[in-house]
């Protein structure tokens, strides 16, 4: 971990000195408010990057621009939010543009401002060495906490109103929400659940804090662990393709409350 820090702050990340809070939205409880300072939030900012573009330097440098075979979009950035070549509601890499712009000022060049300017895999390929690639690779690594920041704001911030919204009617979201404070609670909770979203989405998160039922903070971690690996099972089993993918889902949330090398 020391070591990617000392890499990862030769560059200048323009992050506020003050720490910032946020409001969890969720109809079904009196607002919570969570402050998170610089520090936590860049943690936060490398283990994202780590899980996501690789644990080696090189391998984060090469994959914050990125374009997965099978897939019809770039993934840009800490977490490989989505950018298609073609208009998409709520496509995550426009919204961090504007997201980065409005609380710095800094702006990408007009060819890099609106919609993927690659339109295939094959065609981003072909330039992944481009002065284009380097300049929004460069943008990537000056805000990389900001990205953070913006996933957080984003995603975690609305995440128990968007279960509320997709899973209330099956009458568990008081034992959901319970669940969630009670993992929040924890040392490394925030990552855990920001992860867990990274991974599987608010349906993941839902269906891991559902299979909770203990009440101490001792055996929190243990037991959503356990339930984390019993849906990987269950992905796997219903799905055999999947199992490529099983000791990294493994090796990720081994690292959850653990000093892993990031």
């Amino acid at each position: 971990m020391k070591n990617l820090l000392i890499f990862i702050l030769s560059f200048n990340f323009v992050l506020s000195s003050d720490n910032f809070e946020i409001v969890l939205e969720d109809s079904g409880v009196e607002p919570f408010k969570i402050i998170i300072d610089r520090e936590k939030l860049k943690d936060i900012a490398i283990r994202i990057w780590s899980n996501e573009c690789g644990k080696t330097k090189e391998d984060k440098l090469k994959n914050l621009i990125h374009w997965n075979e099978h897939e019809d979009h770039a993934s840009i950035g800490i977490m490989h939010f989505t950018w298609y070549k073609y208009a998409v509601e709520n496509d995550q890499f426009p919204l961090l543009r504007e997201y980065i712009k409005n609380e710095t000022g800094k702006m990408l060049p007009k060819s890099l401002n609106g919609l993927c300017p690659w339109k295939s895999r094959k065609h981003f390929l072909r330039e992944v060495n481009s002065k284009k690639v380097q300049v929004l690779k460069q943008f990537l690594l000056d805000t990389v906490v900001l990205q953070a920041k913006f996933l957080i704001l984003e995603r975690f911030k609305n995440v128990l109103r968007k279960m509320n919204e997709m899973f209330g009617s099956e009458g568990q979201m008081d034992l959901v929400r319970q669940q969630f404070f009670r993992i929040l609670g924890l040392p490394d909770g925030l990552f855990i659940i920001l992860d867990t979203l990274n991974m599987s989405g608010e349906k993941g998160l839902y269906n891991t804090l559902k299979q909770l039922t203990g009440s101490s903070n001792e055996s929190a971690l243990d037991e959503f662990k356990r339930a984390r690996i019993n849906r990987f099972n269950f992905l796997v089993e219903t799905n055999p393709k999947l199992k490529i993918f099983y000791n990294g889902w493994l090796n990720r949330i081994n690292c959850y409350g653990e000093t892993c090398n990031s």
